[in-house]
């Protein structure tokens, strides 16, 4: 049985799906669903429960199900859900006693080992008991409560970024959506459960209950955006004084209590720099919006100066560029917005492009960036990627609306590879859960990666 559709709720029917069965996810629109669903990581979903606004995934017992996929066709899969049939549906009755391995094997055609798996698998959630060294009942009654259950003990909660996030810009977006992705394909191959929460409907007490249910530990992936307000710093500092083990992504020194994954922009501005040396240019120019005292702005700057120091060329001071306030608007940007847009930005850079030793080589903030400085430089007489080369950052040019207005594929870009930061999250959980690491927290860094579009 479904609950009924609450706004922050999108479902995706499954086409293979017994009984007309929905999947649910918590925060995310049908099209990344259908990424998701790519993932496999759509589980057994059944019934989805509402407490004031937060989304817990349960199993039709109250119990997160296993981590097969609704859609599975594989014998461990279709056993357990046979077997759990015959419980709810009465064929087994609770409180008698189960067929014997060798009854249900023959019963339901496949391997005792198969139907072996399956029923540890119920004995985990609770559902079945065994009674001496062979024989198993069904519980008299289906669990009602997390606390104490054993699945809990093996659940990793995630923090789940709102849709608002997501729409702020394709960036961000893109980066959310793939680390979260990360985080879930990561715990459903350490073979552990996952439970989902939406940080827009999250509270604080809400959020606590869970944890002091004891479970693994708990993944945040959108860091900035689960700290954006004081209430969340003040949980940020409970959560610290728990003892669930907490994985940030982020590499703001504001995090340091914590064990987190950074992607490492120190390297990934070196490798960007390198490239843009082994093209010929040497007078290649930083150019990013303000503020520049943010970690990734110092990290890349001195990525820069590495690379150029190496190559024996001066490193240029950073050129700054307009907060660009209309890019990344959803449904009114327009020409006239980008033509304002653009000839600011050709003002931001007319000093770097007609000075007496001008910028060959551009490196922006990010990809948003590229189609601004673009028709810049056409504005101050510049051919882009030609009299000067366009380096942008974060891979998602193609994503970029102003693309419409002034199409510029970057001669390079960087990708954070953040997939793999949701996987290396989950590793970190694992190796601290396990007492594999020292009681300091841990920092893991992921090298970025160059990306040349010009060259695929």
């Amino acid at each position: 049985m479904l609950c009924d559709r609450p706004a922050n709720l999108h479902y995706l029917k499954g086409d293979q799906c017994e009984t007309n069965q929905f999947c649910a996810f918590s925060g995310y629109s049908e099209e990344n669903l259908q990424k998701i669903w790519s993932f496999e990581f759509l589980w057994y979903l059944i019934k989805v429960t509402i407490v004031s606004g937060l989304v817990l995934v349960h199993h039709p017992m109250s119990l997160l199900a296993s981590y097969e996929p609704l859609v599975s066709k594989s014998p461990y899969a279709k056993t357990l859900r046979d077997l759990r049939g015959m419980i709810s549906s009465g064929v087994i009755v609770r409180g008698d006693l189960l067929p014997s391995e060798r009854d249900l094997s023959e019963r339901l055609g496949v391997a005792r080992r198969t139907v072996r798996k399956a029923l540890a698998t119920l004995s985990e959630e609770g559902v079945i008991a065994r009674q001496g060294l062979k024989a198993r009942t069904v519980a008299a009654e289906a669990p009602k409560s997390t606390h104490g259950v054993p699945w809990v003990s093996r659940a990793v909660v995630i923090i789940v970024p709102g849709e608002e996030s997501q729409n702020l810009t394709p960036h961000r977006g893109r980066w959310l959506r793939y680390s979260t992705l990360g985080s879930f394909d990561a715990v459903r191959s350490a073979g552990l459960h996952s439970v989902g929460l939406n940080v827009s409907a999250l509270t604080s007490d809400l959020l606590m209950q869970l944890v002091e249910s004891k479970p693994l530990g708990m993944l945040i992936p959108d860091v900035f955006g689960f700290m954006g307000r004081d209430e969340e710093r003040q949980l940020m500092v409970r959560l610290g004084q728990s003892k669930v083990p907490v994985i940030l992504y982020g590499g703001d020194p504001e995090f340091a209590a914590f064990d987190r994954v950074c992607t490492d922009h120190e390297h990934g501005s070196y490798e960007l720099t390198k490239h843009l040396i082994s093209l010929g240019r040497t007078r290649i120019r930083p150019c990013w919006p303000k503020p520049w005292d943010q970690y990734w702005f110092i990290a890349r700057r001195l990525g820069y100066e590495r690379a150029m120091i190496e190559a024996g060329l001066q490193p240029l001071t950073t050129c700054e560029l307009p907060a660009l306030v209309t890019a990344g608007k959803k449904n009114d940007f327009n020409a006239d917005d980008f033509r304002r847009e653009s000839r600011l930005c050709a003002g931001y850079l007319a000093d770097a492009l007609l000075g007496e030793t001008p910028a060959d080589a551009l490196m922006l903030g990010t990809d948003r960036e590229l189609s601004f400085a673009s028709a810049g430089c056409r504005l101050l007489g510049k051919i882009p990627n030609r009299d000067v080369l366009l380096a942008g950052y974060d891979n998602y040019f193609e994503l970029c609306e102003e693309q419409a207005f002034e199409p510029t594929i970057p001669i390079a870009t960087v990708d954070k590879d953040n997939e793999r930061a949701g996987s290396e999250m989950v590793k970190l959980l694992t190796a601290r859960t396990a007492g594999l690491l020292p009681d300091e927290p841990q920092t893991r860094s992921i090298d970025q990666i160059l990306i040349c579009p010009q060259s695929r």
